[in-house]
């Protein structure tokens, strides 16, 4: 899992400027480790659960993973693909009008609570 390193991000505080976000103070922070927090929850799933439901669990992941299903996913670093989906205000939100105005940041959740 070497695409679950450590990496440096730029934490920013945006303000309003004419109408443009301006990025005025930043600092730099490193970002723990994904991978090891992973392992300890699943960890603690498997700890819980009958071992007969781990091992199909995991033989259900394998035959996944042999599949090649996970070829076509896009990866840390691929360009995103051009998308469209409604907001929550149930207005459709393209991703290449957004790009139009520069660099994008997508956020995925999982709706209204």
């Amino acid at each position: 899992m070497d695409h679950l390193r450590s990496v440096p991000v730029t934490l920013s505080l945006l303000t309003e400027h004419a109408g443009r976000a301006q990025i005025p103070h930043s600092r730099r922070l490193t970002m723990p480790r994904l991978a090891p927090t992973l392992d300890r929850i699943r960890e603690a799933g498997a700890a819980k659960r009958d071992p007969s439901i781990t091992h199909q669990l995991r033989c259900g992941v394998a035959d996944l993973e042999a599949s090649g299903i996970l070829d076509g996913v896009v990866k840390a670093g691929d360009p995103a693909p051009l998308f469209a989906r409604p907001n929550l205000n149930h207005e459709t939100v393209r991703l290449a009008r957004v790009l139009r105005d520069g660099p994008a940041v997508v956020s995925f959740f999982r709706g209204r609570w």
